[in-house]
Protein backbone atom coordinates (compact mmCIF):
# COMPACT_ATOMS: atom_id res chain seq x y z
CA UNK A 1 0.00 0.00 0.00
CA UNK A 2 2.75 2.51 0.56
CA UNK A 3 4.33 1.70 -2.65
CA UNK A 4 0.57 3.10 -4.08
CA UNK A 5 0.99 5.93 -1.84
CA UNK A 6 4.24 6.57 -2.91
CA UNK A 7 3.79 6.61 -6.78
CA UNK A 8 0.39 8.55 -6.93
CA UNK A 9 2.58 11.43 -4.59
CA UNK A 10 5.71 11.26 -7.02
CA UNK A 11 2.70 11.43 -10.01
CA UNK A 12 0.85 14.79 -8.05
CA UNK A 13 4.65 16.08 -7.66
CA UNK A 14 5.40 15.66 -11.46
CA UNK A 15 2.10 16.78 -12.34
CA UNK A 16 2.54 20.33 -9.97
CA UNK A 17 5.77 21.25 -11.30
CA UNK A 18 4.83 21.10 -14.68
CA UNK A 19 2.17 23.41 -13.89
CA UNK A 20 4.90 25.75 -11.94
CA UNK A 21 6.98 25.53 -15.55
CA UNK A 22 3.98 26.90 -17.21
CA UNK A 23 3.70 30.13 -15.25
CA UNK A 24 7.35 31.01 -15.64
CA UNK A 25 9.38 32.87 -17.74
CA UNK A 26 11.80 30.50 -20.10
CA UNK A 27 15.01 32.04 -22.02
CA UNK A 28 17.52 30.81 -23.61
CA UNK A 29 21.33 30.20 -22.09
CA UNK A 30 23.87 32.71 -23.17
CA UNK A 31 23.20 32.56 -26.70
CA UNK A 32 22.59 28.75 -27.08
CA UNK A 33 19.19 30.52 -29.51
CA UNK A 34 22.11 32.01 -31.76
CA UNK A 35 24.13 28.34 -31.65
CA UNK A 36 21.02 26.54 -32.53
CA UNK A 37 19.90 29.23 -35.77
CA UNK A 38 23.65 28.75 -36.94
CA UNK A 39 23.38 24.63 -36.87
CA UNK A 40 20.16 24.85 -38.33
CA UNK A 41 21.17 27.67 -41.37
CA UNK A 42 24.43 25.61 -41.63
CA UNK A 43 22.52 22.15 -42.28
CA UNK A 44 24.48 20.65 -39.38
CA UNK A 45 22.64 17.80 -38.68
CA UNK A 46 22.39 17.50 -34.57
CA UNK A 47 20.43 15.86 -31.85
CA UNK A 48 18.71 16.79 -28.85
CA UNK A 49 19.34 14.37 -26.05
CA UNK A 50 17.43 15.16 -22.70
CA UNK A 51 16.88 13.54 -19.48
CA UNK A 52 13.36 15.35 -19.76
CA UNK A 53 10.02 13.86 -20.49
CA UNK A 54 8.43 14.92 -23.18
CA UNK A 55 6.17 16.85 -21.60
CA UNK A 56 8.04 18.88 -20.14
CA UNK A 57 10.26 19.45 -23.36
CA UNK A 58 6.61 20.36 -24.96
CA UNK A 59 6.21 22.84 -22.38
CA UNK A 60 9.81 24.15 -23.73
CA UNK A 61 9.03 24.21 -27.31
CA UNK A 62 5.55 26.12 -26.55
CA UNK A 63 7.61 28.90 -24.77
CA UNK A 64 10.56 29.06 -27.13
CA UNK A 65 9.31 28.48 -30.73
CA UNK A 66 12.89 28.07 -32.05
CA UNK A 67 13.00 24.79 -30.41
CA UNK A 68 10.11 23.52 -32.98
CA UNK A 69 12.59 23.57 -35.81
CA UNK A 70 14.96 21.18 -34.56
CA UNK A 71 14.34 17.73 -36.23
CA UNK A 72 15.87 15.75 -34.45
CA UNK A 73 15.08 15.27 -30.55
CA UNK A 74 15.77 11.98 -27.76
CA UNK A 75 13.58 12.25 -24.81
CA UNK A 76 13.58 10.52 -21.17
CA UNK A 77 10.72 8.42 -22.37
CA UNK A 78 12.83 7.16 -25.60
CA UNK A 79 14.99 5.35 -23.83
CA UNK A 80 15.09 2.98 -20.81
CA UNK A 81 18.13 3.92 -18.60
CA UNK A 82 18.26 7.59 -17.50
CA UNK A 83 21.85 9.07 -17.03
CA UNK A 84 24.83 8.48 -15.91
CA UNK A 85 23.78 5.40 -18.63
CA UNK A 86 24.91 6.49 -22.33
CA UNK A 87 21.32 4.58 -23.28
CA UNK A 88 20.06 8.14 -24.34
CA UNK A 89 23.18 8.83 -26.40
CA UNK A 90 23.43 5.24 -27.89
CA UNK A 91 19.61 5.51 -28.71
CA UNK A 92 20.27 9.15 -30.67
CA UNK A 93 23.64 7.45 -32.05
CA UNK A 94 21.50 4.21 -33.83
CA UNK A 95 18.55 6.27 -34.60
CA UNK A 96 20.55 9.79 -36.34
CA UNK A 97 24.07 9.00 -37.26
CA UNK A 98 25.01 8.41 -40.51
CA UNK A 99 28.65 8.38 -40.97
CA UNK A 100 29.47 12.47 -40.11
CA UNK A 101 33.21 13.19 -39.49
CA UNK A 102 32.81 13.69 -35.84
CA UNK A 103 30.11 13.13 -32.58
CA UNK A 104 30.57 15.85 -30.38
CA UNK A 105 28.62 16.26 -27.74
CA UNK A 106 27.50 19.36 -25.11
CA UNK A 107 26.72 18.63 -21.58
CA UNK A 108 26.79 20.95 -18.18
CA UNK A 109 26.86 18.18 -15.55
CA UNK A 110 29.02 15.21 -14.15
CA UNK A 111 25.99 13.07 -14.96
CA UNK A 112 25.71 14.35 -18.35
CA UNK A 113 29.54 13.73 -19.18
CA UNK A 114 29.44 10.65 -18.04
CA UNK A 115 26.83 9.44 -19.88
CA UNK A 116 28.32 10.95 -23.25
CA UNK A 117 31.82 10.13 -22.74
CA UNK A 118 31.24 6.99 -24.19
CA UNK A 119 29.87 7.77 -27.17
CA UNK A 120 31.57 11.62 -28.43
CA UNK A 121 34.61 12.21 -30.23
CA UNK A 122 34.35 15.61 -28.42
CA UNK A 123 32.92 16.83 -25.71
CA UNK A 124 32.37 20.83 -24.58
CA UNK A 125 30.98 21.43 -21.30
CA UNK A 126 29.03 24.64 -20.62
CA UNK A 127 29.87 26.55 -17.62
CA UNK A 128 31.40 23.67 -15.10
CA UNK A 129 34.67 24.20 -14.46
CA UNK A 130 34.98 21.37 -11.88
CA UNK A 131 34.16 18.83 -14.23
CA UNK A 132 36.60 20.29 -16.65
CA UNK A 133 39.34 20.16 -14.33
CA UNK A 134 38.95 16.50 -14.44
CA UNK A 135 38.23 15.55 -17.42
CA UNK A 136 39.38 15.59 -20.77
CA UNK A 137 36.98 17.95 -22.77
CA UNK A 138 36.41 21.56 -23.92
CA UNK A 139 35.10 24.14 -21.50
CA UNK A 140 32.71 27.37 -22.54
CA UNK A 141 30.44 29.86 -21.09
CA UNK A 142 28.67 31.27 -23.57
CA UNK A 143 27.79 29.41 -26.80
CA UNK A 144 28.46 32.12 -29.08
CA UNK A 145 32.11 30.38 -28.77
CA UNK A 146 30.60 27.01 -29.79
CA UNK A 147 29.97 28.28 -33.03
CA UNK A 148 33.93 28.94 -34.07
CA UNK A 149 34.50 25.51 -33.23
CA UNK A 150 31.87 24.51 -36.36
CA UNK A 151 33.53 27.03 -38.71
Amino acid sequence: ESIILNTEKLKQIKIEKIEELKTKDIVFTKNSDKFIKYLISNSIKFCIVTNTNIDTVNIFKQKLPLLNKIKNWICRDDYNFSKPSPDCYYTAKNKYYNNEKYIIGIEDSFVGYNSLKHITDKIFIFNNEELFKNNDCYLFDNFEQLILQFQ
